[in-house]
């Protein structure tokens, strides 16, 4: 794929977006320097939420871009329900939210 001369970076150590990027046939780098806190506004909308956080990612990114770069953030929202899920801190976290998608 021509990126016209720029340098993709992912803002992502997740394997999978690793995956998809790397399936475009384009050159990246993984660079995840960040300063940016996963929070967010109770009352934001969760079809928001994503876009909320992929775009703190972006501005929370650890230096300025060159004018030859370009950075990909990107965030990932499960729900349970109404209820969003976000990683699990524990073992017992991780069950409870098994529990929870099970059979859905």
């Amino acid at each position: 794929m021509n990126t016209n001369g720029k340098k993709i970076i992912l803002g992502s150590n997740s394997p999978r977006r690793k995956e998809l990027l790397g399936g475009l046939d384009i050159e990246f780098t993984v660079d995840t320097g960040n300063t940016f806190e996963e929070v967010y506004d109770p009352a934001t909308p969760h079809e928001h939420i994503p876009e909320v956080l992929s775009e703190g990612k972006s501005y929370g990114f650890h230096r300025p871009l060159e004018d030859d770069e370009i950075l990909i953030t990107s965030d990932t929202l499960v729900l349970c329900g109404d209820r969003v899920m976000g990683k699990p801190h524990s073992r017992e976290e991780a069950i409870e939210m098994l529990k929870c998608l099970s059979g859905k």
